[in-house]
């Protein structure tokens, strides 16, 4: 239940992350006496398995992965994305200093970062961040719980597809630099099995893919062969967090994806 008004709309333009702009007037300004912004490097690890979380983080700009490191030390796979719609350091909203999978930059940019213990102390005192971080959880399950049938049931190619559209997604910088080994990992996958997908989504004339670069040459015809699970990851996020979300960027079609 709210507290006082929503952000007036000087903040509400200023404010890039969905759940903070979901916040009463009065609850925002708690929560930013103590927020700094912080830049997000690319491959930055921001929360490591098992370690006791030291901040929140409330992205304004880039993508973070949500990444499960099996016990072999040589195999990870991506389980979730966290952009400007979320949170990374959930687990401190329900009560737990360690969470078991790392969260690292995919694509960089800059965040809001809060101490743990600050940020505990507000979740007491901030009914409005309780509310909408209860509605993120559940977005964040379901989006789990779509990527493991994704990872099961649907082709290589397709789930590709579905991976260069969520980026786009959360894309403001003209270039994303990211090593094809890299790609991979968040696919679950052989670094030849990316080339052989990457190849078929250019053969098609969705991508172009030319001295390590690709660019989006046609969004909807890669929507097309993306699985149903891009679109259905949006639609939940939609249902639950419809209100506070803010749309991702149309204006980034045709933007070089840079892969090393």
């Amino acid at each position: 239940m709210e507290t006082g008004p929503k952000l007036d709309h000087s903040e509400a333009a200023l404010e890039r992350n969905s759940l903070l702009r979901a916040l009463s007037a009065e609850d925002y300004a708690k929560v930013m006496e103590h927020a700094i912004t912080v830049p997000l490097r690319p491959r930055q690890d921001l929360v490591e398995p098992g370690e006791a979380m030291r901040y929140a983080w409330f992205p304004q700009r880039g993508m973070l992965s949500l990444v499960n490191d099996m016990k072999d030390g040589k195999t990870s796979i991506e389980v979730g994305v966290i952009g400007r719609e979320g949170i990374a350091g959930l687990a401190l909203f329900h009560g737990r200093e360690t969470q078991p999978m790392r969260i690292l930059v995919q694509v960089a940019g800059e965040a809001k970062r809060i101490p743990a213990d600050a940020f505990k102390a507000l979740i007491r005192q901030t009914p409005t961040l309780r509310d909408v971080l209860h509605r993120y959880t559940l977005a964040l399950l379901n989006q789990a719980g779509q990527q493991v049938a994704c990872n099961r049931l649907h082709s290589l190619e397709q789930r590709c597809a579905k991976w260069l559209l969520t980026t786009h997604d959360h894309m403001d910088a003209q270039e994303l630099p990211l090593t094809q080994e890299f790609l991979a990992i968040m696919l679950g996958v052989r670094r030849p099995g990316v080339t052989v997908a990457a190849q078929a989504l250019q053969d098609a004339g969705l991508i172009s893919y030319r001295r390590g670069r690709i660019t989006i040459t046609d969004r909807h015809g890669l929507e097309q062969i993306a699985c149903e699970c891009y679109g259905r990851i949006r639609e939940d996020y939609e249902h639950l967090l419809g209100d506070v979300m803010i749309p991702p960027s149309t204006a980034s079609e045709g933007r070089p994806l840079q892969v090393a």
